[in-house]
């Protein structure tokens, strides 16, 4: 910028100050340089004071310096009182009497005025913006030095060091390496330095007998006779009409249209806006969108008679959209409670303006829960509807609301709460009823004080090290999981993630070992019993055969819950069982020798959309000298997805029978009568029939009862409902 734009109205007259008007990326119309004027914009001077600025109560102005020729690069200095128009001593009591230094159609700025601005290049501070006078200032040293940063591309706000004058007669300082402005609101100074992106505004203030610098903006101007209605006011928008009433006084323009905020004062260049498709001086009717529901606006009609020249309607209409809520929402009572699930839903009467495009219920145990909470989602449209509420936990409280989503937002009905029927024990099942065999990857009783596991890892260098792996503080088998070294190369590691050097979940690695181990199982202990004895426990010595627990340093999981994955031809067994079946690959969990007539054995399964998952492969194996499998693959045996099976396995002297749920189930041909002391129950995979190549095992039980199979098939199903 040349410095005889400056010239221009430095002079000590009476001429108006003209400003240089630079719209700015805000849509703030900003002057260009500093004020240069000794007039305010009534043609009454303001005095210019070269002495005593400490005593004075009014508005004065002097050069840097005491030198005209400052004026031509840098503007005036003024002082608190000349900003703010007091001239005298009745306008520093009666604010109503004060002047305005700025000519018409311009105003001082505002402190929110340069925050608006510097927020533009970066975020605001409490008192400062780190880079935003990087932007502001005018680039090279003509007006600022020695050095000056800065940061492309220039705003052209061109910014200058005109220094201050202090208080007092004779001292002034900053010229060429700060600039302080005055804000017309705030005894604060806005500053900048020469080598410095940073621009500040003092919290404390700068004392109001100080000489700065001042910055002007372009005022809102308004045009005689052009106002602003709506009408059609919905939930999402509205219709604004300008209109104008004194065409004489309408200055020809390039734009027409409205623009809209939830601020107070609407601005074209700020806030969203819709323009008209012609400049005729003629009214126009515009829709506002999109806004929000039930939600305060203020809204105008603008012209733009340049691109720095913006001009609004006299008046500015607020109004509040409406809701666009449905009629009435309704929350159904809560029904069919169950342990982990239950049933709500509602009834939705729409508006006429908006229909229903996804409704169901939401729920949380806290209270006014959202969609962002767990949900159902139940179709579209007005109506009633049912929801199931599913992985609830058992004995908590929940909070049920139904909700509807249309064009207009979300919206909810009444609160209901319930609690679901309440857990009994749900991990510590054998505190109730007993067990011939149980083996689990979480803890089944709170009398147990054994191992989960027997646990294998060999590094790549071949060394091989085993160890005891016990439950966690949650009572199941984890990374967490505490271990105690067992035989091999003692390993440092206390917790199975470590020993695994799990570094993908955020373990170490103690031992120093190549990260993210396979760890195998080669014991699996059994529960109904405190022993942990081999003949009880089954075990598989064959390291190419045992299950795999954890893999490449993550657990093996199934719904949540840690499981053991077998592959190819792999299982566990009893080491020194006696085998009784042809085919010597079999293996077997354990004979039950003590069995009588009518002793019930059941397995415990659910299938992989619950919380216990068994393989293929885990089924009850019995035989008459002869190798029989009886699994639930069999088409005699059908496996319903998403269904929980329970099968029983009921014990007499020349026949069995086998239940699912209660139903008795059709046995293979192929079964012969049974034997009391041959019945065994196998884990793992055993080689025949051909598609039993892999699965994962979590937990197998064996019950024993007094041969009440419906008390047992009750407590049973029960205890597989409340598990979580």
């Amino acid at each position: 910028m040349s410095p005889a734009i400056y010239y221009l109205s430095s002079l000590e007259t009476s001429v108006p100050y003209v400003p240089t008007p630079i719209l700015m990326p805000t849509g703030q119309v900003w002057d260009q340089k500093n004020l240069n004027t000794s007039v305010y914009s009534d043609g009454t001077r303001i005095p210019k004071v070269d002495t005593g600025w400490a005593l004075l109560s009014t508005g004065a102005w002097r050069y840097y310096d005491n030198d005209s020729t400052n004026a031509v690069l840098f503007g005036r200095l003024y002082n608190w009182y000349a900003v703010n128009g007091v001239y005298d001593a009745a306008s520093l009591a009666d604010p109503n009497l004060r002047k305005d230094i700025a000519p018409e159609g311009w105003r001082v700025a505002t402190l929110n005025d340069w925050k608006i601005l510097t927020s533009y290049y970066g975020t605001n501070g409490a008192n400062q913006n780190t880079v935003a006078s990087g932007y502001l200032k005018e680039p090279g040293t003509n007006y600022w030095q020695p050095t000056n940063s800065t940061l492309t591309p220039p705003s052209n706000f061109n910014a200058r060091g005109g220094g201050r004058a202090l208080g007092n007669t004779t001292t002034f300082d900053g010229k060429y390496t700060v600039g302080y402005w005055w804000p017309i609101d705030s005894d604060n100074n806005i500053t900048m330095v020469y080598n410095s992106t940073t621009i500040t505004w003092s919290s404390t203030g700068v004392g109001i007998n100080r000489g700065s610098s001042v910055r002007l903006i372009k005022k809102d101007t308004t045009v005689p006779g052009f106002t602003v209605s709506i009408s059609d006011l919905n939930a999402l928008s509205t219709t604004g009409t300008g209109t104008f009433a004194d065409i004489p006084a309408t200055p020809d323009f390039i734009e027409k249209g409205i623009c809209w905020s939830t601020l107070a004062a609407p601005n074209r260049f700020l806030d969203p806006f819709v323009a008209a498709d012609n400049t005729n001086k003629t009214t126009y009717s515009l829709t506002v969108s999109p806004l929000n529901a039930s939600t305060a606006y203020y809204v105008r009609a603008y012209i733009k008679v340049s691109e720095t020249d913006i001009r609004y309607s006299t008046n500015i209409i607020q109004f509040t959209t409406l809701s666009g809520a449905p009629t009435s929402i309704t929350t159904d009572a809560a029904s069919n409670i169950q342990y982990v699930s239950a049933t709500s839903g509602g009834t939705i009467v729409d508006n006429a303006s908006y229909q229903t495009t996804q409704r169901g219920v939401c729920w949380n145990t806290t209270g006014s829960p959202t969609t962002l909470d767990p949900k159902t989602i139940n179709g579209i449209g007005p109506g009633s509807f049912t929801s199931s509420l599913i992985s609830l936990s058992p004995g908590v409280t929940y909070y049920v609301r139904a909700y509807s989503v249309n064009a207009a937002g979300t919206f909810y009905g009444n609160e209901i709460n319930f609690m679901t029927l309440p857990a009994v024990n749900s991990n510590l099942i054998f505190d109730q009823f007993a067990a011939r065999h149980a083996y689990s990857l979480r803890k089944l009783s709170s009398t147990y004080i054994g191992y989960c596991l027997r646990a294998r890892r060999t590094t790549s260098t071949n060394v091989s090290t085993e160890v005891f792996v016990r439950f966690d503080d949650n009572g199941k088998l984890s990374l967490d999981s505490p271990i105690d070294n067992a035989s091999g190369t003692p390993t440092t590691a206390i917790n199975l993630g470590q020993f695994a050097a799990s570094l993908v979940q955020g373990y170490s690695n103690p031992d120093g070992v190549n990260i993210n181990q396979n760890i195998f199982v080669v014991t699996w202990y059994n529960q109904s019993n405190n022993s942990n004895t081999t003949n009880e426990s089954p075990t598989q010595g064959s390291l190419t055969a045992q299950p795999r627990i954890v893999s490449t340093g993550n657990p093996e999981i199934i719904n949540g819950t840690a499981t053991m994955r077998f592959s190819g031809a792999q299982f566990l067994s009893v080491a020194n069982s006696t085998v009784p079946y042809s085919d010597s690959s079999f293996y077997s969990l354990g004979s039950a020798t003590t069995t009588a007539a009518n002793t019930i054995y059941t397995l415990g399964v659910l299938n992989n959309n619950a919380r216990l998952f068994l393989p293929q492969r885990n089924g009850i194996a019995y035989n008459s000298n002869s190798a029989i499998t009886w699994d639930w693959l069999n088409t005699s045996i059908p496996f319903t997805a998403n269904t929980q099976r329970l099968y029983e396995l009921v014990c007499g002297t020349s026949t069995a029978s086998a239940y699912s749920n209660g139903v008795q189930l059709t046995p293979p041909s192929t079964v012969p009568s049974l034997l009391v002391n041959s019945i065994y129950i196998r884990i793992g995979a055993v080689g025949q029939p051909a598609f039993f190549l892999t699965g994962t095992t979590q937990e197998v039980i064996a019950f024993t009862g007094d041969g009440n199979r419906t008390t047992i098939e009750s407590e049973i199903n029960t205890y597989y409902n409340v598990w979580t």
